[in-house]
């Protein structure tokens, strides 16, 4: 399976905050990542959902989740067959490796 491709986009959360967005598509895909504690890299399991404009301004427009347990919250709801009138609300809870995750999903 080939790698997501460049440029990354670590959706990256401190402690207590958030981000709500739709999603439009999604894909999940090997991720090279290079922490502070491995710099020769490690390869990961990442998924990339990508959200419209106005849910990210800024170019990509896509965020790559990359921490296990986001991903495996987030993957079942992505299968969901009402994908499109879903909002995913992250938040981020705790500091470095003891960083957890919620994943709030609403229908409009």
């Amino acid at each position: 399976m080939a790698e997501l491709a460049s440029p990354v986009e670590l959706i990256d959360l401190q402690d207590g905050e958030s981000k709500t967005f739709r999603v439009l598509s999604w894909e999940k895909a090997p991720l090279t990542i290079r922490p502070p504690h491995r710099p020769e890299g490690k390869t990961i399991t990442a998924i990339r959902v990508h959200v419209p404009a106005e849910d990210k301004p800024t170019f990509p427009h896509y965020w790559d989740l990359t921490a296990t347990t986001l991903v495996a919250q987030m993957e079942p709801q992505l299968k969901r067959p009402d994908l499109p009138r879903l909002r995913f609300t992250i938040l981020a809870q705790g500091i470095g490796p003891k960083k957890r995750f919620s994943v709030e999903t609403v229908a409009s």
